[in-house]
């Protein structure tokens, strides 16, 4: 028989990535109902939560907490996507319409909670 082994944790930078990735999908999917003047996130909330809830989802992992740091720096990845798939897309739909400044991940909107 064959015994099932528990999956392994998740890297730290693999979970930044998919903070990264789920901003993106949200922002593309958020670029028909968001005002053009606010083109950034309102740093109210990643997914609906509070940044410490937001890196539980991220971390998912049965009976484990999330690293340190990761309830700090996920919301900025997350941001950081969020933006740019906002910016993008509004970049294709209007080439008249300034694209957001990239910003580095240190310096992008948190979320605040």
């Amino acid at each position: 028989m064959s015994e099932t082994r528990p999956l392994p944790a998740p890297s730290y930078l693999g979970l930044l990535h998919t903070a990264y990735a789920w901003g993106r999908v949200d922002g593309l999917l958020a670029a028909d109902f968001e005002p053009l003047e606010g083109a950034g996130p309102s740093g109210a909330s990643c997914r609906g939560h509070d940044p410490g809830d937001f890196a539980r989802d991220l971390w998912d992992v049965p009976g484990g907490s999330p690293p340190a740091g990761l309830e700090v720096n996920a919301p900025h990845w997350y941001a950081h996507g969020l933006q740019e798939a906002l910016a993008e897309v509004r970049r294709e739909r209007n080439g008249s319409l300034s694209p957001l400044t990239p910003r580095s991940l240190l310096s992008s909107t948190a979320c605040a909670g």
